[in-house]
């Protein structure tokens, strides 16, 4: 009440230093490493180190007194306790704000009851928010799949104009190559056409009648004509035949040239058309990708809000798993106190025991002895006796039981808390 803590030699009594502090210290307590947390009518708590130098001094709960301050066990944080009932948890080597305690919590299935309940509240959100951020994700991949299909698209008619481009290329090579074949297969029907009607002209005229010659001079005249025809004959045939397969030659040519042509017009139209649709996609592209930056947007908009609700929900789950294991590890003490009772009353009967064979052996004593005791005494011995050896015969029967049940029962209070430590979040 002097505002005073004071050290003191244990051994005498000697007083060893003093310090002022609050206008009444009414709560003073040590962490491990020797720091002191003091409270008083001020209002302030203060934390000292171990030679009652000032570390930290606030002020918990706006004034009132603060009635209790202790260290945590790792002397980490310090815990308050203020006339106006507030509990507080403050950071000893920090300004952090307190986390405030409630000095009459919640029962754990109250809790654990609360816990549920938000847990399906926020895992309904969780769903919700998925579900639509799925929603975007798979429009977002849609749309990338069109865009990727339609630079496909775009690719391949580019490939496959540039391919007819070439083909056509080819095919007017070969059209100028079959042209001039032509060309020389007309010039040599014309001369074979020639070379006909020249043969035809030069038949000779036959000698007028009655020109007078010598048989001799006309048979030879004759044979001469008769060869001369044939020989004529025989090229004007060969002519002929030339001239026919020049004839179908050219007919080919002509026939391949018509479909050589209609190929080309065809590759023509199907160049434009492929430009033309490439022109298409082209322009649609950008459509497409701002509809793609708006998913990816509105995507990733939506994942912040998923990740902190799916944060929030660990949290909950994770306090949720924490009231759990306290729920076990309440079977867990209720367990190791019965295990500690049984162990208890062994011990206590391994004393009793050997009393009541003391005991016995000096009422039989006494019963024995010379002169005996009168009447009244020795009925009392007797019944002392009969007592004191009804409870040596039920004490030596518990012993013999009771081991084996403290062995189950540790056993029992051992499986507890293996399950309680697996239990305990992670």
């Amino acid at each position: 009440e002097d505002g005073n803590f004071t050290w003191w030699e244990m051994g005498g009594g000697t007083q060893v230093k003093k310090i002022g502090s609050h206008g009444g210290v009414l709560a003073l307590s040590f962490a491990p490493d020797g720091s002191m947390a003091s409270g008083g009518r001020d209002g302030h708590a203060r934390i000292w180190d171990g030679n009652g130098t000032q570390k930290r001094d606030w002020v918990p709960s706006e004034g009132n007194l603060v009635l209790e301050t202790i260290f945590t066990d790792d002397g980490a944080r310090v815990v308050t306790g203020a006339w106006n009932g507030e509990v507080k948890s403050w950071e000893a080597a920090t300004e952090t704000p307190p986390a405030l305690l409630a000095a009459n919590p919640p029962s754990i299935e109250t809790r654990l009851t609360q816990l549920e309940r938000e847990a399906a509240e926020k895992q309904a959100g969780v769903d919700k928010t998925l579900a639509a951020l799925k929603e975007k994700e798979a429009a977002t991949a849609v749309v990338q799949t069109e865009i990727d299909s339609l630079r496909g698209a775009m690719a391949a008619a580019k490939t496959k104009a540039d391919e007819t481009a070439a083909q056509m290329e080819g095919m007017k090579t070969a059209a100028g190559k079959l042209a001039e074949e032509r060309g020389k297969g007309v010039t040599e029907k014309e001369a074979a056409e020639k070379q006909i009607a020249a043969l035809a002209s030069a038949v000779p005229a036959p000698m007028p009648e009655g020109t007078p010659m010598p048989v001799e001079v006309k048979e030879a005249i004759a044979q001469v004509a008769a060869v001369s025809q044939t020989v004529d004959s025989l090229s004007k045939s060969v002519l002929e035949k030339k001239l026919e397969g020049l004839n179908a030659t050219l007919a080919t040519q002509d026939a391949e040239l018509k479909e050589l042509d209609a190929k080309l017009a065809a590759g023509q139209t199907e160049i434009a058309k492929l430009k033309a649709d490439a022109e298409a996609m082209a322009k649609a592209m950008p459509e497409k990708e701002k509809q793609l930056a708006d998913t990816a947007k509105a995507a990733a908009d939506l994942k912040p809000a998923a990740d902190a609700e799916q944060a929030a929900l660990a949290v909950v789950t994770r306090n949720r798993g924490r009231w759990l294991a306290a729920k076990e590890n309440k079977l867990v003490l209720a367990v190791r106190n019965e295990a500690a009772e049984l162990a208890a009353k062994i011990a206590d009967l391994k004393e009793e025991i050997p009393a009541l064979e003391a005991e016995i052996a000096a009422l039989t004593a006494k019963l024995a002895a010379a002169p005996p005791p009168d009447e009244a005494e020795t009925k009392k011995l007797q019944k002392s006796l009969a007592a004191n050896s009804e409870r040596f015969v039920e004490a030596k029967k518990e012993l013999e039981s009771l081991p084996a049940q403290a062995e189950e029962k540790q056993k029992a209070a051992d499986l507890a808390w293996e399950k309680y430590q697996a239990m305990l979040p992670k």
